[in-house]
């Protein structure tokens, strides 16, 4: 997974540091601060969404916030966003 998410940031220009993410998104799971999807193909993972939770005042009610999706370069363009 954080491979995935390695390959994420690198696609908006941000330099590879897998040691950091991992331990990152270890933290986000534990905590229960966020929710990831991982969208596999043949057991190989080739994409992920993450939500975060988050509180609306507005609404008077807890809201899930979509931060993060990112689908590797060849399946792309297939629909999985939508889905």
């Amino acid at each position: 997974m954080s491979l995935l998410f390695s390959e994420y940031r690198e696609f908006y220009g941000i330099k590879d540091c897998q040691s950091e993410l991992k331990e990152l998104i270890k933290e986000r799971l534990i905590n229960n601060d966020s929710i990831i999807f991982l969208v596999y193909d043949n057991k190989t993972a080739y994409g992920f969404i993450q939500f975060y939770f988050s509180y609306s005042f507005l609404a008077i009610s807890p809201t899930i916030i979509l931060n993060d999706l990112y689908i590797i370069k060849s399946h792309r363009r297939c629909g999985v966003a939508t889905h």
